[in-house]
């Protein structure tokens, strides 16, 4: 009984299974499965086609290759301004502003200017010798410029008037002189020489014949006396080539003594110059470290307070700053080295600046163009945490041009978010990481 009421049962199943089979599908469920279909494409389509970038944020800083600089008081005292204009351009080495002392600012710029117009290697008499002004009021300065005036004026008179060259000059004329009358005096000597040896044949020959009672005894007498004359004259000659040769060789060595002072001299006065020429400088330098702000490059002059002349500012002050005209922006960033590995040079960066809301004037594109090889620790501003960091250097190919097409003004150390885009993944990619890392 029980077999027959199974075999019952599954004949019922059979049918019922042959029916819905050989049912066509009504109209609703054909266009069920049509949305099915279409929205499955268009899943696997967008999935595709949609790409979701990585991000890694980080604190980023706007900077440029040239800085502004700002300007600080080194001593106390009341302020002297020669700019008057904010925002005005100045250029390199330019006085600003100096504060009170006792020499006349424009004395020792018109003193540094002569200084710079010379050349301390290639001085004359003409040109130079009432070139720096003698009626000048520089202060500290004054023992300085007019140890160099000194210093100057001996160099250009002794190398006008030259006395020592005058001394040698007149030395090597007598020495020829004297050489002449040595020569002279020689020759001399071999005449009376000559005449010397005839007296002596004569005498010798007339000795002779008064030992055999040819001559007079005053025939002898004569010869023996020119003989005599002879022979002082040849001694006074000698005598006068000696006196001639001392002299000579006295002549020769002041001759030398010349020289030598003379190159003695020339060093002596060359190096006083140079040596006075370099400490006017140097003080010059350091008086201007000390009272004078001066425009390190060229740039735009702008006020750091609402300073008028006379105003006394305290050591330490900052006056001014002057604003590079030409300069290259980058960008800085500090990166936490968590997820770094993924940062590559080129990788594209977006930038939010605080003091451009982004909403408003957009996002400015940059690239990676640097990474450090080592970390940094910085001091986390809202924790207070160590963290290590590195060194980002992002490239701004269109500036400070934001995707608004607005360009905004420059602010150096401008803060803002730095977004790097480490990896532009694919939707689907995104929906299968955590299957896949489960499955791995």
């Amino acid at each position: 009984m029980d077999k027959i009421e199974e075999t019952h049962q599954n004949s019922l199943r059979t049918e019922e299974v042959a029916a819905i089979i050989e049912k066509m599908p009504s109209r609703f469920s054909y266009f069920v499965t049509l949305i099915i279909l279409f929205i499955t494409t268009l899943l696997i389509f967008f999935g595709w086609t949609i790409k979701y970038p990585e991000l890694i944020k980080a604190q980023i800083s706007i900077s440029a290759t040239h800085a502004p600089v700002k300007l600080v008081s080194n001593v106390s005292g009341k302020i002297e301004i020669l700019h008057n204009s904010r925002m005005l351009l100045v250029q390199t080495g330019e006085y600003i502003a100096v504060l009170k002392n006792p020499a006349v600012t424009n004395d020792v710029i018109t003193l540094n200017n002569l200084l710079k117009k010379i050349n301390v290697h290639s001085l004359n008499y003409k040109d130079h010798r009432h070139f720096f002004p003698e009626q000048v009021s520089l202060g500290e300065l004054n023992s300085k410029y007019f140890s160099f005036l000194s210093s100057l004026y001996e160099y250009l008179d002794y190398y006008k008037t030259e006395p020592i060259n005058l001394q040698e000059d007149i030395t090597k004329t007598l020495l020829a002189s004297q050489q002449n009358l040595l020569r002279n005096a020689q020759d001399q000597s071999i005449i009376l020489k000559n005449k010397y040896n005839l007296a002596l044949g004569d005498f010798k020959r007339d000795s002779n014949l008064f030992v055999n009672h040819v001559i007079d005894p005053s025939d002898i007498d004569k010869s023996r006396l020119n003989l005599i004359n002879y022979q002082q004259e040849t001694k006074a000659i000698l005598k006068e080539i000696y006196t001639d040769d001392y002299q000579i060789r006295e002549s020769s060595n002041k001759i030398e003594q010349l020289e030598t002072q003379r190159i003695e001299k020339e060093r002596e006065i060359e190096v006083n110059l140079l040596n006075s020429y370099f400490e006017l400088k140097q003080n010059i330098s350091q008086w201007e470290k000390t009272y004078v702000l001066i425009a390190p490059f060229d740039g735009k002059l702008e006020y750091l307070n609402f300073w008028k002349e006379g105003d006394f500012i305290p050591a330490g002050k900052e006056i001014f700053a002057v604003i590079p005209q030409e300069k290259q922006m980058y960008g800085q960033v500090l990166l936490p080295e968590a997820g770094a590995g993924k940062v590559k040079i080129g990788q594209s960066v977006i930038i939010k600046l605080n003091n451009f809301p982004y909403q408003e004037f957009g996002i400015i594109k940059g690239k990676v163009s640097g990474i450090s090889l080592v970390t940094n620790q910085q001091t986390d501003a809202v924790n207070q945490n160590k963290v290590n960091t590195f060194l980002l250097t992002v490239e701004l190919p269109d500036k400070l041009m934001t995707n608004y097409h607005k360009s905004l003004d420059f602010y150096f150390d401008a803060k803002g978010i730095a977004e790097i885009v480490t990896n532009n993944r694919r939707l689907y990619e995104r929906l299968f990481d955590n299957l896949r890392y489960r499955l791995k």
